[in-house]
C-alpha cells in the first residue's frame, strides 16, 4: 500500500512550520476541492521522536521511513514538497500545492474496552447531538436530521488503533465497503454520553451525543440517495481514469423514446434549449433533477410549460442508466441533457 499525503499550499501570515511539532497524533480531516467544497478523507497518523510515520484507517495500517527535512523542502512518505507549501497554524496542518490536506494534532485517549463491547452498549436508544440523532443498530445506523426531518440508513463499525477507538461511518452501498466519512476519534464514552472529534462542514469539531429515550417524531426516508454524500461536481481529480455514464441502449435508444412519447407543440413561438442536469448514483438510479430552458443563444427564458413537463415526464420514465466507472468500480456522477426545441418539436438531444 502507498501511503500519499498531498499537502496545500494555504499559510497565511500567522502561520509557520516548525518541524518539532510534528511528533505525535494527527487526525485526517478534510481536502479542498474549492473555495467552500471539501472531501474529508480517513487518515489518523502517529508521528514518533525519530519522525518515523505510522498510518491507520479503515482496513490497513502501515509504517514509513522518517521524514526528511531539509533548508527548503520536507520529504513525506514517496513525496518531496516545499517548504512554503507547508502551514501550521495552532493545532492545524496543511500541506500540498494543489488540493490541501488538513490535518489536526489531536490527544486520544484510551477507551477502556474493546470494540465488540462499545458496540453493543450504544445499541438501543438514540444519540443525539444538535440537529442530528443517532440510532446504533446490529444491521446499520439510522442517522436523523431533525431540521429536515429525515433519515437515511448506513453502515458504522467501531475501530481500534492500539486502543484508539474511532466510530466510523460506511456507505451503505456496495454492501457497506466504501469509507466516505472521515474517522471520527472517540475521547469519551459512558452509558450516556459519547463525546467525539471529527472533520464536519469544512472544519474540525467536538461532538458530544446524549442518550435518549426513542423518539416518536416521524421522519422520511429520502426518495433518492447518493453513494458518495461529498459528490462535488468540479472536482477535477474525479475526471482520471473515468468511464461516463449512459443510457441503457445509448443516446439512439433515449432518442427513439423520445420520438415515441413526445406531442409536439404546435402553437407559439417555442424555439430554444431545455437542460436536463441530474446525478446517477453508484447503483444507476437517476435523482437531483435540475431543468433550465434558453433560448437559442443560451439566455435564459421560458418555453411553453407542456414542453418541459412533457420532457421531464418522460424522462423520468425512460428506463435505466448504467453508473460510471472508476478503476472498475461504479460511481457516482452528474450527468446533462440539452433538448433542442425547433417549432415545438425536439430537434435534437445532445448528451
Amino acid at each position: 500500500m502507498i501511503f500519499v499525503i498531498l499537502f496545500v499550499s494555504c499559510k497565511s501570515d500567522d502561520s509557520s512550520f516548525d518541524a518539532d511539532l510534528l511528533p505525535g497524533y494527527w487526525l485526517g480531516g478534510g481536502v479542498k476541492l474549492d473555495i467552500n467544497a471539501f472531501r474529508p478523507f480517513n487518515h489518523f497518523l502517529e508521528i514518533d521522536s525519530e519522525k518515523c510515520v505510522r498510518a491507520f484507517s479503515v482496513g490497513w495500517r502501515d509504517t514509513f521511513k522518517p521524514i526528511e527535512i531539509a533548508k527548503d523542502s520536507i520529504h513525506f512518505p514517496y513525496r518531496k514538497y516545499p517548504l512554503n507549501s507547508v502551514a501550521m497554524v495552532g493545532d492545524e496542518l496543511a500541506m500540498g500545492e494543489f488540493y490541501p490536506f488538513y490535518y489536526k494534532k489531536v490527544q486520544p485517549v484510551m477507551i477502556p474496552k474493546d470494540s465488540i463491547e462499545m458496540k453493543a452498549e450504544l445499541i438501543g436508544g438514540q444519540w443525539i447531538s444538535g440537529d442530528e440523532m443517532l440510532e446504533f443498530r446490529e444491521d446499520g445506523l439510522i442517522v436523523f436530521n431533525k431540521r429536515l426531518k429525515t433519515k437515511e440508513k448506513i453502515c458504522w463499525d467501531i475501530l481500534d488503533n492500539n486502543g484508539i477507538k474511532f466510530l466510523q461511518r460506511l456507505g451503505n452501498f456496495k454492501e457497506c465497503e466504501t469509507p466516505y466519512f472521515p474517522l471520527e476519534l472517540i475521547h469519551y464514552f459512558s452509558n450516556d454520553t459519547l463525546k467525539i472529534e471529527t472533520w464536519r462542514n469544512s472544519s474540525f469539531q467536538t461532538l458530544t451525543y446524549k442518550r435518549i429515550a426513542q423518539s416518536t417524531e416521524e421522519y422520511s426516508v429520502p426518495e433518492f440517495q447518493v453513494c458518495d454524500p461529498y459528490l462535488y461536481e468540479n472536482n477535477r481529480s474525479d475526471w482520471y481514469y473515468f468511464k461516463y455514464p449512459s443510457f441503457d441502449g445509448g443516446l439512439y435508444r433515449l432518442k427513439q423514446i423520445f420520438d415515441e412519447r413526445y406531442t409536439p407543440i404546435k402553437f407559439g413561438k417555442n424555439n430554444g434549449l431545455v437542460k436536463l442536469k441530474f446525478v446517477i448514483n453508484c447503483e444507476g438510479k437517476v435523482g437531483r433533477l435540475q431543468i433550465e430552458e434558453m433560448d437559442i443563444d443560451f439566455r435564459e427564458r421560458s418555453l411553453n410549460p407542456q414542453i418541459r413537463n412533457q420532457i421531464v415526464d418522460i424522462f423520468n420514465g425512460a428506463g435505466d442508466w448504467i453508473p460510471g466507472e472508476r478503476r472498475n468500480e461504479t460511481v457516482d456522477a452528474f450527468k446533462f441533457l440539452i433538448f433542442r426545441i425547433k417549432d415545438g418539436e425536439i430537434d435534437e438531444i445532445y448528451p
